[in-house]
């Protein structure tokens, strides 16, 4: 029994005491002993929880151990939490009631539950709040950025195998030796409170994971690409509170490009271009690991005369697919990548520029992990206003998070980071080969709109994760060479098909 604790027989109604929802007296020090959850071999039933007839002799409730985590686990903490089941880790100066609590450890203790559980921050001055929101389970963005910054629930054995007496890291490193593990993390709607003016909590929430300092994360993060097999450079991002990982293209990669055109004519930074042209003169002025090619989708009922110029620049990348059919974008996608060679595809509309020299190379570099099911990046107008910086999923709708903002680093610097997100826009999407045909491309019954929404949610349903590459940028010259409407029938089959993913976003803060 830890110091100050309490041990209470498991109840039906109510799983922890009342006295536990104060403070932490000190970093590593226990709060509270609690029984949460009695059940069979320390993984307890979901059912048990709620039955007040469950024979008490037949009961092995799990030991749970609060305590407040300091910058790593040192010896102080690993004593504390050991012999306990979950490892409950809070914020310093945090608070968590029995509700919260209930919450947390309940998503660890169910027998099909999480091994980390993972939850929120608010902080309060005076009348005024904030809340420090995490996503959605988020490797990628982890490398990046340390979010797990509000309450934790771990299995304790597990928390014990990924330390190390001799070294004790960061918990950055810990989540790491997690995942890469096998652990199981789940962000759970509970949600810890500190006072605002509480100077260990605002430092656990303004450093963003930074207390180990810049060369320590990046050795951290370095350390375990290297322990994966990733070639990858880790330094810091335009933020150095966070960290920009560029993950480089395997040996031998082959990209195809694949641009659905008619050969449109537009203005962009006030000069009259075809855009398509003015493209893939952009990309052919930088050189790539990536091998590449051209997969021009090229309407048949317009002007040609681009191809001959394609020609000139592309030489032999250059391979032309003629469209004959009434505009469906879904379906020239899918015919270019048809008619593709490479092992990754590149969808990208024609109205593009690129503002990130290796853009090819980073978009492929994330698309080769086998469980990233498609990559996108920043989209800019020429304006230098945001076009896109991910989808977000929320009440019954899909849209682009942050438009038409300009530098902004986004609410919690959340547009530093590249990270998971819940779709990308068709107009930049890279992925593996393998993966566009494990959903069978693109759905032709969204010819104009939400075909990537629709693209994105069969990649999740697979168990893929989509990303959006922060660190990278093209400019998108949008609806300057067709106007974009919406069909209803587009609306209504996208609502019908994906209303119980699109009612909450899980990835984004931003909302409007």
């Amino acid at each position: 029994m830890g110091s100050g604790g309490c041990h209470r027989p498991p109840r039906a109604s109510r799983t922890v005491a009342h006295s536990f929802a104060r403070s932490c007296p000190g970093a590593g020090e226990p709060v509270a002993d609690v029984v949460l959850f009695p059940g069979a071999a320390g993984r307890p039933s979901r059912a048990a929880a709620g039955c007040d007839a469950a024979p008490q002799a037949a009961m092995t409730p799990p030991r749970v151990v609060v305590v407040e985590r300091g910058p790593g686990p040192d010896a102080t903490l690993r004593s504390a939490v050991a012999g306990s089941d979950v490892a409950v880790l809070l914020p310093s100066g945090a608070q968590l009631d029995d509700e919260q609590l209930d919450r947390l450890v309940g998503a660890v203790a169910a027998p099909d539950g999480a091994d980390v559980a993972y939850g929120d921050l608010r902080l309060r001055t005076g009348d005024q709040e904030a809340t420090v929101v995490a996503p959605a389970w988020s490797p990628l963005r982890l490398l990046g950025e340390d979010y797990l910054r509000g309450p934790v629930a771990c299995r304790t054995e597990l928390l014990e195998s990924a330390t190390d007496e001799a070294d004790p890291a960061a918990w950055l490193a810990v989540w790491l030796r997690l995942a890469e593990s096998g652990a199981r993390f789940a962000h759970v709607d509970a949600t810890a409170e500190a006072a605002g003016d509480s100077a260990d909590a605002a430092a656990d929430v303004d450093t963003v994971g930074s207390q180990a300092g810049l060369d320590e994360r990046i050795r951290i993060v370095s350390e375990q690409l290297a322990r994966s097999g990733r070639d990858a450079v880790v330094t810091a991002a335009t933020d150095p509170r966070f960290l920009r990982v560029r993950l480089r293209p395997p040996a031998g990669a082959r990209a195809s490009l694949i641009v659905p055109t008619r050969g449109g004519r537009g203005e962009a930074f006030g000069k009259q271009r075809t855009f398509v042209t003015e493209f893939v003169r952009d990309v052919a002025a930088r050189q790539y690991r990536t091998d590449y090619e051209w997969v021009i989708v090229a309407d048949t009922d317009g002007p040609r005369g681009y191809l001959d110029e394609l020609q000139a620049i592309a030489g032999r990348r250059l391979r032309v697919v003629d469209y004959d059919q009434p505009f469906n974008f879904a379906e020239k996608c899918n015919l270019g990548a048809l008619a593709a060679t490479g092992d990754y595809v590149v969808f990208l509309n024609d109205d593009m520029g690129v503002i990130t020299d290796d853009w090819l190379d980073a978009l492929v570099g994330l698309a080769a992990d086998s469980d990233v099911g498609a990559v996108g990046c920043k989209l800019r107008f020429d304006d230098g206003s945001l076009q896109h910086a991910g989808h977000v999923y929320d009440r019954n709708h899909a849209y682009h998070a942050y438009r038409a903002m300009g530098d902004d680093d986004g609410i919690g610097s959340e547009l530093v980071v590249d990270r998971e997100v819940s779709g990308v826009t068709g107009a930049t999407v890279a992925q593996r080969r393998e993966a566009w045909e494990a959903v069978g491309g693109f759905s032709e019954k969204f010819p104009n709109n939400y075909n990537d929404v629709d693209y994105c949610l069969k990649l999740r349903l697979l168990g893929l994760r989509v990303i959006q590459a922060n660190s990278v940028e093209l400019y998108h010259f949008e609806t300057k060479t067709r106007v974009n409407t919406v069909r209803s029938n587009e609306g209504e089959l996208m609502r019908r098909r994906w209303r119980h993913e699109l009612e909450r976003e899980r990835y984004t803060v931003f909302r409007g």
